[in-house]
């Protein structure tokens, strides 16, 4: 079962500021906190769907988004988009 975007959302606000020294990147920020409003792929933001908006984040937050836990996140979010590498 997935989990919910808004909680994936969260999980990553939170290990990004704990584990960055210049934490997130103002080109990340739209797309994450869009993703806090978001519940299940079904779901969309203003005009832009959930999908758009995850894989914007995706494409922008893999370039500075490198903590341990990092991965595990991304990883979650290309799942539900059925991202193909």
């Amino acid at each position: 079962m997935t989990r919910p975007i808004d909680v994936i959302a969260y999980e990553i606000i939170e290990d990004w500021n704990e584990n960055s020294v210049k934490g997130i990147p103002n080109t990340v920020k739209p797309f994450l906190n869009a993703m806090t409003q978001l519940n299940s792929i079904e779901d969309s933001y203003g005009y832009d769907s959930a999908e758009e908006i995850i894989k914007l984040f995706i494409i922008n937050a893999s370039r500075f988004y490198k903590t341990q836990n990092s991965k595990k996140y991304l990883d979650e979010l290309k799942k539900i988009v059925n991202w193909k590498n």
